[in-house]
């Protein structure tokens, strides 16, 4: 092969199995969720962190951030810093303001200050809010079915969310 062609790939066939295509030519063509779920990249601990980052950075709400913003205060990159967003906007935890800016909703605020002092009170602060979610239902009703483990919880919400 020459110099001139090394910069050539092959093209996939649009009739392979998708074993055969390249990885990310796979991931392109997986069907997304129907609704917003939390990312499963972050670990819950990083999803609080992020959380609690928009009303400190964002001075409580007096200036709109962004991943960016609250990246070194999770502890990741600005790529995963805001890959729960569009869950906590859904849940009304943070307002857009504009394209990948934020401001925290008052009861984020809330929970930013407190959970320092007494994380499980919190926690409950945002309960009203994730309780008008559509997930509520799907784990309300699965663990009415008896004990749940986290895998038939995951699967139960996937499900529901329309991501298999």
């Amino acid at each position: 092969m020459s110099d001139s062609e090394t910069y050539l790939r092959p093209v996939p066939d649009a009739t392979a199995s998708s074993e055969d295509r390249p990885k990310a030519d796979r991931a392109n063509m997986r069907p997304r969720a129907k609704r917003v779920l939390p990312t499963d990249r972050l670990k819950h601990e990083q999803q609080v962190r992020a959380l609690k980052a928009y009303p400190i950075v964002s001075n409580y709400g007096a200036q709109a951030v962004g991943s960016d913003d609250i990246a070194s205060f999770v502890g990741v990159t600005a790529a995963s810093a805001g890959l729960n967003n569009a869950w906590f906007a859904d849940a009304g935890l943070i307002i857009r303001q504009s394209k990948g800016k934020y401001v925290p909703a008052e009861v984020t605020n809330q929970f930013a200050r407190d959970h320092g002092f007494d994380p499980k009170a919190a926690a409950s602060l945002l309960a009203p809010s994730l309780e008008k979610m559509w997930y509520f239902e799907v784990v309300k009703q699965a663990s009415e079915m008896g004990p749940i483990t986290r895998d038939r919880l995951v699967h139960a919400l996937a499900t529901r969310a329309g991501a298999t």
